[in-house]
This record gives structure tokens, C-alpha cells and sequence, in this order.
């Protein structure tokens, strides 16, 4: 049916934690048209690696393996993140898209999660996120496009 409408493939996208799954659906589909978007989970040591011993390959643990994978897969559109689980943000993505550019792949959207954050800790997460370069200068994280928003039902007091 997706091949008789080709003008709705421009408005699915597929997202998930496994990036293994999200190629094998590109390929099963064709991937023309469709987006694809992995949500990376964490790449802060002991979280990560934790998480990346109780699973399989299919864990999302930024480690530079999965960086290697996320430069190579030029069918790929975007990377879903919770800042909060993610250090050094700016180096790591913009990193992957500098990559991305060399090998004539299309630079990556971010889409950014607001999941279960505070305003305050928000903010604080993401500062700590942008690095500071050779004169002092911040670098900033590029190319988001979205934000994730969790929205939560709050009791009366």
C-alpha cells in the first residue's frame, strides 16, 4: 500500500532503541521516503556499561562502536537523546555528523527529550552538555530539530 502513496512516506518515521531493527525494517521496506531515528540511550561509563552487560547487541549504549555504526549508516535520519544520559552532547553528535559529511551521508536531526525534567535541571543538563573549544568559545550542539515532550498527569493537592 506505502508504494501506491508516495507522498505519505514523508511522514512516517520509525523510531527505536535498536539499531539493528531500524535497518533491518529500512531494508525490508526500501526506506524511500520513510525516516528512521535511533534513540541512543546513554554513553556515560558505568551507567552504560552496566545496561550493556544485562542486554544484547541490541543495547543503545553510545559506546564507540555504536558511534562507528551511527557514521556508517547513511540510511539513518536522526538520533532521539535524553540529555541527561548523555555527556559531552555537542562533541559526540556534532562528531558523528562531521563524520557523516566526509562520507557524503546526510547529517543527522536531533530530536532532544524533555523526559521526567525539571526546567532547572533541564537547562543544567544540556550546559553540561556543550563544550568549551580552544579560545573559550562553546560549542554548541547542531541540527536539532525536535523536542520530545513527556506529558504527565499531575494530582490536585
Amino acid at each position: 500500500m506505502l508504494d501506491k502513496q508516495p507522498a505519505i512516506r514523508k511522514h512516517i518515521a520509525f523510531v527505536s532503541f535498536n539499531l539493528f531493527a531500524l535497518k533491518e525494517t529500512h531494508n525490508r521496506i526500501g526506506g524511500k521516503g520513510h525516516r528512521f531515528f535511533f534513540i541512543a540511550g546513554s554513553n556515560r561509563g558505568m551507567l552504560g556499561q552496566l545496561a550493556s552487560l544485562f542486554g544484547s547487541k541490541a543495547i543503545n549504549y553510545l559506546n564507540p562502536k555504536m558511534i562507528e555504526r551511527l557514521e556508517k549508516s547513511g540510511w539513518l535520519t536522526g538520533i532521539w537523546f535524553d540529555p541527561i544520559g548523555i555527556s559531552r552532547i555537542a562533541t559526540t553528535f556534532n562528531g558523528i555528523n562531521r563524520i557523516r559529511n566526509r562520507k557524503k551521508h546526510l547529517r543527522l536531526e536531533y530530536h532532544i527529550s524533555t523526559y521526567k525534567l525539571n526546567r532547572e535541571k533541564y537547562l543544567r543538563s544540556l550546559q553540561k552538555g556543550m563544550n568549551e573549544g580552544k579560545a573559550g568559545e562553546v560549542e554548541k550542539l547542531k541540527n536539532v530539530t525536535g523536542l520530545i515532550f513527556d506529558i504527565m498527569r499531575f494530582k490536585d493537592k
